[in-house]
C-alpha cells in the first residue's frame, strides 16, 4: 500500500512538472515582474521549525532563477520520558537547486557535505547523567516546497537531513527531519 502512495505521489508530480514546463515553453506564461514572484538572484535567508522536535536556520546566495549555494544548521532533539535526551546538530554547506513551478510555486532540493554532533545524555536517580557524543561527516540533502506569498517572502515545506557514517554513538544511516519554514529573499 505504501509503494502505491509512493508511485502515485511520484506520478502526479511528474505530471505537474510536465504541465508547467510545456505551460511556459508555450508563451502563455507572462514574465513581468508583477506575475512572476522569482528572484532573479541575490541573498536569502531561511528558517524551518517542526516543535518540539527539530529546527534550522540557513543562509545563501542565489546565482539566479535555478543555482544558489547556503549554508546552514539543523537541530534535532528528542527525550523519552525525562530520563533521557538525545540531541544532533547538523552543519553543512550545500548547492541548491530551484525549479519555479508556475509564478509563485517552486520545487528546491541542496547536496552538500555536513558534520553532525550527535549527544545522548541519560539521567538516573542512582547514577547520575550518563552521557555520551560523537561526530560523523557526511553527505547532506534536503528537498522541498515553496510558495511566494510576495517576491521576497515564501512559506516552504521541507524535508532536510544527512547521511552519516563511521562514529559509535550516532547509527550509521539516514538522519533528517521534515520541517515547516519561511525564507526571505533580500533581492526580488
Amino acid at each position: 500500500m505504501q509503494f502505491r502512495k509512493i508511485l502515485t505521489w511520484t506520478f502526479c508530480s511528474a505530471f505537474t512538472l510536465f504541465l508547467s514546463s510545456t505551460y511556459a515553453e508555450s508563451g502563455n506564461m507572462l514574465p513581468d515582474v508583477q506575475n512572476d514572484m522569482h528572484p532573479a538572484a541575490g541573498y536569502f535567508f531561511s528558517v524551518g521549525l517542526l516543535p518540539p522536535v527539530a529546527g534550522s536556520m540557513n543562509f545563501g546566495y542565489q546565482f539566479n532563477r535555478n543555482f544558489g549555494l547556503q549554508a546552514g544548521v539543523l537541530g534535532i532533539w528528542e527525550s523519552t520520558l525525562g530520563l533521557d535526551f538525545d540531541t544532533a546538530t547538523i552543519y553543512d554547506v550545500a548547492m541548491r537547486g530551484v525549479l519555479p513551478l508556475g509564478n509563485r510555486g517552486e520545487m528546491f532540493g541542496k547536496l552538500g557535505v555536513g558534520v553532525i554532533n550527535g549527544q545522548v545524555q541519560v539521567s538516573l536517580p542512582v547514577f547520575g547523567t550518563i552521557k555520551q557524543t560523537g561526530e560523523s561527516v557526511g553527505p547532506t540533502f534536503g528537498l522541498g516546497f515553496g510558495f511566494y506569498f510576495t517576491p521576497h517572502w515564501v512559506g516552504t515545506l521541507e524535508y532536510s537531513g544527512i547521511y552519516s557514517v563511521g562514529s559509535k554513538t550516532l547509527k550509521d544511516g539516514v538522519k533528517g527531519v521534515p520541517m515547516i519554514g519561511v525564507a526571505y529573499h533580500f533581492a526580488g
